[in-house]
């Protein structure tokens, strides 16, 4: 099926599949308009057959931590830590650590 987006790099180019999984795990706990959050998430992409190591990517992880609090029905202040890391077939490693914080306004 492919990594990142439906049906990108689901192939090798000349019709031999590559093979794909991965999950997304989250738990929340809410008390009062505060909301406490973490998940985690992993995307695997395993090489063709017959397929040369490559720098295409073979494990995307994400963790992330969060808290929110709703000021209004409508609106919510965040923060949030996630740490990110890719791995690619020939081994070669991304990690990135991001804070995030903002706000959300539904309507």
């Amino acid at each position: 099926m492919g990594t990142t987006a439906l049906f990108l790099l689901g192939s090798d180019g000349f019709g031999e599949e590559r093979d794909s999984d991965g999950f997304l795990a989250q738990v929340t706990y809410k008390f009062g308009d505060t909301k406490l959050g973490a998940n985690y998430g992993e995307s695997n992409l395993d090489l063709a057959t017959g397929e040369a190591l490559s720098d295409l990517v073979k494990t995307n992880e994400k963790f992330t931590l969060g808290v929110y609090h709703s000021l209004t029905e409508n609106f919510t202040l965040l923060g949030e830590f996630s740490d990110v890391m890719a791995e690619a077939h020939s081994g070669v490693e991304n990690d990135s650590n991001n804070f995030n914080i903002g706000a959300y306004f539904s309507f």
